[in-house]
């Protein structure tokens, strides 16, 4: 719900999100990057989480020096590298973000938000 009206999740079908995470998966492979391709690859995809984790901390570290430029660059970082491990594991991104949408729109008006936060 957004100024409350009900949002049309038909609007996130047409994500080219998978696409895009084959060629930044294709990319780091030509640059000499292992990438996991299935989840039972457990410390191979802990190690990727845990890149994903250190780009969101590097964020949190422009937002306190209040470097918008840097913040942005950050962001980008943690999108390439989802889409990485998204493209390494073959995980339809695009398919996964609907899904996630279609149960969003079925939760409570600020499910789980606590004030404040």
């Amino acid at each position: 719900m957004i100024d409350n009206k009900v949002v049309d999740i038909t609007e996130f079908t047409d994500f080219y999100m998978t696409e895009l995470s084959h060629k930044i998966h294709e990319f780091f492979v030509t640059q000499g990057f292992s990438s996991p391709e299935s989840i039972s690859e457990t410390e191979s995809v802990g190690a990727k989480l845990m890149m994903i984790v250190t780009e969101l901390a590097e964020a949190m570290e422009a937002v306190r020096d209040h470097n918008e430029e840097n913040f942005a660059e950050e962001i980008a970082d943690v999108v390439i590298r989802i889409l990485h491990l998204c493209g390494s594991m073959d995980i339809d991104i695009s398919q996964e973000i609907y899904r996630k949408m279609v149960k969003n729109t079925k939760r409570e008006y600020r499910h789980g938000h606590v004030d404040g936060v």
